[in-house]
């Protein structure tokens, strides 16, 4: 009986510690996850920024396009590079649209991994 006792006690005592190094387990993954939403936020700010920068850019070339064209100085050179940095500038804005694409994806593949261990966490 009292084998039984002491290897009772030795249980709960060691479902206890489980218990405490679970409530640990989830503070750090609820930690994790508030740094890694934090530099998500980031990263979609940076690339909405670029965004902005790109399409700004693009904007700015195209009114120095319309402009030369209304001024009737459309030196043949200019107007090819112009349309060269509106390409260059299009493609930036196209990978960073992309990386924003991706960043999205992986935004979604994190939120599930975080939905399967909580979901095996609870169980």
């Amino acid at each position: 009986e009292k084998v039984a006792a002491s290897e009772l006690l030795v249980a709960n005592q060691r479902l206890q510690q489980l218990e405490l190094d679970l409530e640990t387990a989830r503070k750090d993954a609820a930690a994790a996850q508030e740094r890694a939403d934090q530099e998500l936020q980031a990263a979609k700010n940076e690339a909405n920024a670029a965004t902005e920068q790109a399409e700004d850019a693009k904007r700015k070339v195209n009114e120095m396009v319309e402009q030369r064209k209304l001024a009737g100085e459309t030196d043949l050179a200019e107007s090819r590079q112009l349309v060269l940095r509106n390409a260059e500038l299009e493609a930036q804005l196209q990978a960073t649209t992309k990386d924003l694409e991706r960043l999205q994806a992986e935004i979604k593949v994190f939120e599930g991994q975080e939905a399967a261990r909580d979901a095996t966490a609870e169980s």
